[in-house]
């Protein structure tokens, strides 16, 4: 049971990381501060397309703020309240 924890753990510590960078893409992309580029092009695909699935429902749910989408830091909260509560919580009560 600890292995498979950390393994969830390690795993949502990782996606964190992919939405950190898409976030970090997605606003050089959307404000143009990148020049237009094959590579840029892909890496803003590759990224959309692992942090869509995870990041459309809620934005669907949650309206735009002045234009700001909130999506990430609402998952970024979810994440951190899975990692540090859930995960702890049930590693200390299989121990």
């Amino acid at each position: 049971m600890p292995e498979l924890l950390n393994f969830i753990d390690k795993l949502l510590h990782f996606f964190t990381i992919i939405l950190i960078a898409a976030v970090i893409v997605q606003i050089l992309v959307q404000n143009n501060l990148v020049p237009y580029s094959p590579f840029m092009r892909s890496l803003h695909m590759g990224l959309s397309a692992v942090t869509e699935p995870v990041l459309a429902p809620i934005r669907r749910r949650l309206p735009r703020a002045a234009g700001v989408d909130f999506s990430p830091l609402v998952v970024f909260v979810l994440i951190w309240f899975t990692r540090d509560v859930i995960i702890t919580n049930i590693a200390k009560a299989a121990a």
